[in-house]
């Protein structure tokens, strides 16, 4: 299962600022895997643009992969690039090069049972824009007190980087070159639809608020939003609020997001600190600050259209 950690922000007014950390993708998680506030920086070298010997284009162009400490982010770019060419991937030279699926990841760390798991969604695009596959992968650090991106160290990026392009290859329908002309059908999700179902734990007016809240944030990124949850995809929300310690207290919203099976496919969190009892009345703006946030993470978490 996939967890998505959206950054929050500061106080501003009377109004909390659930930042989209981890989830704008880029995507997008990241989304949009998943749309992240971190701006992704492209390799420096070589000339844009680059084909193969052939003429044609690469099979794949690597995106800076976004949710990691700037000075990972291009170690875990190297590493994955690596690691696609040696399992036979056509990889274009630089992230902006000509080819026929861009690869853009989104990554986060948190700490699990004393260690540090580290999960990666990773979408590989077309060259109409539309999201052809998913990979999920996970790997464990030891360690991970304080910072979590503290134990994740060069040996964990290329565990990390195998895992996705053995998966990734293992996709494309041939190697070691060019795909062939007619790849084979992309699996297709069509008439995806989310039902908003329940959120509980909040105080004051926050359960009903969110829940209304997230439909407007679906239904102002493009989804549709429908009243029963009979083949939709449904998305719940539980919210906890700490006790309060000097003028304030914590708040945590986990968002999930299940398939019309009722299997879940992951979560998005939420967590900040607020002026002790603000919410307890009135969620007003804070509701649609922290929807519009995690819509996205939610949407990244769902298989495409």
């Amino acid at each position: 299962m996939v967890s998505i950690a959206v950054n929050i922000g500061q106080l501003t007014g009377s109004a909390t600022q659930w930042g989209a950390g981890v989830v704008q993708k880029v995507m997008s998680l990241a989304a949009g895997m998943l749309a992240l506030a971190v701006s992704a920086c492209a390799s420096p070298d070589v000339v844009p643009n680059t084909l193969l010997a052939s003429g044609q284009p690469a099979q794949l162009a690597i995106e800076a992969p976004i949710g990691l400490p700037e000075g990972k982010v291009l170690q875990l770019e190297t590493r994955l690039r690596d690691q696609l060419a040696q399992n036979g991937a056509a990889v274009a030279a630089r992230s902006d090069d000509l080819a026929l699926y861009r690869v853009q990841g989104v990554c986060s760390a948190a700490p699990e049972g004393g260690n540090t798991q580290i999960a990666c969604v990773w979408d590989l695009v077309d060259q109409a824009g539309e999201r052809a596959y998913r990979l999920v992968t996970e790997e464990t650090a030891r360690g991970g007190r304080g910072d979590p991106w503290a134990a994740i160290d060069g040996a964990v990026l290329t565990r990390v980087a195998q895992a996705a392009a053995t998966g990734i290859v293992a996709w494309l329908p041939a190697r070691g070159g060019l795909l062939a002309a007619n790849p084979g059908p992309v699996i297709s999700f069509g008439g995806r639809r989310f039902f908003v179902s329940r959120v509980s734990g909040a105080p004051g007016d926050g359960n009903s608020t969110l829940a209304r809240a997230m439909v407007r944030a679906l239904k102002a990124e493009g989804e549709t939003v429908v009243a029963s949850a009979a083949g939709a995809y449904q998305v719940r929300a539980r919210v906890t609020v700490g006790r309060p310690r000097g003028g304030n207290q914590s708040i945590a919203i986990k968002w999930q997001l299940f398939d019309p099976s009722g299997q879940s496919l992951g979560n998005v969190d939420q967590k900040n600190r607020i002026t002790a009892g603000a919410l307890d009345k009135n969620w007003g703006q804070n509701a649609d600050n922290s929807a519009k946030a995690a819509a996205r993470g939610i949407i990244q978490l769902a298989p495409p259209r």
